[in-house]
């Protein structure tokens, strides 16, 4: 296990940090926590440096966490890359324990220009959070062939949502494909839920 660097010379720290004592406690810590919200953590080639991934609805966040050691401490500085602010606000207040319970929203029905955009299939990734639960689940199939991932994503987490039983050549496919990027994990989890869900019928 490579030692935890010192903070380099000029370093200017992210707004989220976190501070403890012992580096290998404090990461174990952490990442049980972050892996209970479903950020995705990989390495890198550099020691005590790990690349965060989250989403939620249409947003994607790409995060950067670095581990240094100063004096006595161990300092975790948390910064995000890309990404809504707002829900990487939130996913800050999750981390921390001082989110607030928020009320789930009500079920609503679609628009009329959401439910126009979607049947001419110029549909946005941005768009399915206006998705109400009055949309036929077989409206969301043409979009698993979409070729912006974010919205087979969301169009998969739908499905899986809405329960769907059905077949389908898209789902099978990201049942078992091999996948290297989060968002291709993130498909393939919506997919092997879909295809266990529908074995147990």
């Amino acid at each position: 296990m490579s030692t935890i660097p010192p903070v380099p010379q000029y370093w200017v720290f992210a707004p989220f940090t976190i501070t403890g004592t012992n580096g290998r406690k404090m990461r174990a810590r952490l990442f049980a926590t972050l892996r209970r919200f479903g950020v995705d953590i990989s390495s890198t080639p550099q020691a005590w440096k790990y690349r965060l991934q989250f989403c939620e609805g249409a947003a994607l966040l790409d995060i950067e966490a670095f581990f240094f050691q100063r004096e006595k401490d161990v300092i975790v500085d948390i910064n995000l890359l890309s990404g809504d602010r707002w829900v990487w606000h939130r996913l800050k207040a999750r981390l921390s324990g001082s989110e607030r319970n928020y009320l789930p929203m009500s079920p609503f029905l679609t628009g009329k220009i959401v439910v126009e955009r979607l049947r001419r299939g110029n549909f946005a990734d941005r768009d399915f959070e206006w998705l109400g639960s009055d949309i036929p689940v077989d409206w969301l199939l043409p979009y698993l062939k979409s070729k912006d991932l974010n919205i087979v994503r969301q169009a998969m987490e739908r499905l899986c949502l809405r329960k769907y039983e059905g077949d389908d050549s898209e789902i099978e496919k990201w049942q078992t494909v091999k996948t290297e990027r989060f968002i291709e994990r993130e498909i393939q989890k919506h997919a092997r839920q879909i295809g266990q869900a529908t074995s147990h019928l």
